[in-house]
């Protein structure tokens, strides 16, 4: 059925008139909602709330991939603000974000479209939520609320070592609602810069997996090939999206080459660490032999 259509189903049968959304590796402590629902409430023009995610293991620390507020960038890639970070009160400021997934304005969700089945997984919240800002709504992270989350256990497998490795199917809706939100969304300029930078960022995933012969090359490409073949389909979806020019919030381009380079720069650090360490303790060897 996929996550989607399954929101969607809940929203239709929901007779309140604020709907919110927990995935199955959630908990959730005394209140939280109810700090969510008064906050919207106090504040006119604010369509959705996100919560704060912390680490269900730790629980002193923020989760990776629910942050403390989550933002887009216009290219369609977004980071959670924090994540894997301990709990300090660096973010416990409520601010206006991106993307939110705990409480919706049933209302606002209906005249937005509701959430896109053709993504299946991944992304759904995004697409909503641009479609959302586009319509004039703000969203808003309010860190009195907090959800306690897993983190990939439905999308993800133990691999070898510590590591969690992506499902195959959960890596081609992740790469396949990408592109599908970005041609639906984004216009004008915004939109060639947007799909020239997805190009760029498929290019460098593509070599970096192409040298680690990694097996999910092939499922991006089909998930490319998938925006081609429904294209049409994407397009109609394009005519329905509301075409007023307020978007925001964005952010600075976080995609693949600015993690990656991000990447290389901390390795190449910790690695100049180790050899000017090793340096030093030759320097000692000679200076003091044994």
């Amino acid at each position: 059925m996929g996550t989607a259509k399954a929101f969607n189903l809940g929203v239709a049968a929901a007779s309140s008139e604020l709907v919110s959304f927990l995935g199955d590796d959630t908990e959730v402590p005394p209140g939280w909602l109810k700090t969510l629902v008064e906050f919207l409430l106090r504040h006119p023009g604010t369509a959705a709330c996100d919560a704060k995610y912390l680490n269900y293991f730790e629980r002193d620390r923020i989760d990776a991939s629910g942050g403390a507020g989550r933002m887009t960038d216009r290219f369609g890639n977004v980071v959670n603000r924090g994540g894997g970070e301990r709990d300090d009160g660096r973010y416990d400021v409520p601010l206006k974000v991106s993307l939110a997934m705990a409480l919706f304005d049933k209302e606002v969700l209906k005249e937005a479209g509701w959430f896109d089945e053709a993504f299946f997984a991944f992304y759904e919240e995004t697409d909503l939520c641009w479609r959302i800002r586009r319509m004039g709504h703000e969203i808003w992270y309010v860190p009195q609320a907090v959800i306690f989350h897993i983190g990939s256990a439905t999308t993800s497998y133990q691999g070898k070592g510590k590591m969690k490795t992506m499902r195959e199917e959960f890596v081609f809706h992740f790469h396949k609602n990408r592109l599908r939100m970005i041609l639906k969304n984004q216009s004008g300029l915004d939109l060639v810069t947007a799909l020239a930078v997805y190009s760029l960022d498929v290019a460098g995933l593509s070599v970096f997996w192409l040298a680690e012969r990694n097996r999910n090359l092939p499922v991006l490409l089909r998930a490319i090939f998938w925006n081609f073949r429904n294209l049409r389909s994407t397009i109609q979806a394009r005519k329905r999206v509301s075409a007023t020019a307020r978007s925001g919030p964005f952010i600075p381009y976080i995609g693949f080459w600015r993690n990656w380079m991000g990447q290389a720069a901390h390795e190449g650090g910790i690695l100049l660490k180790w050899l000017r360490l090793t340096a030093g303790r030759g320097n000692e060897t000679v200076r003091n032999p044994t």
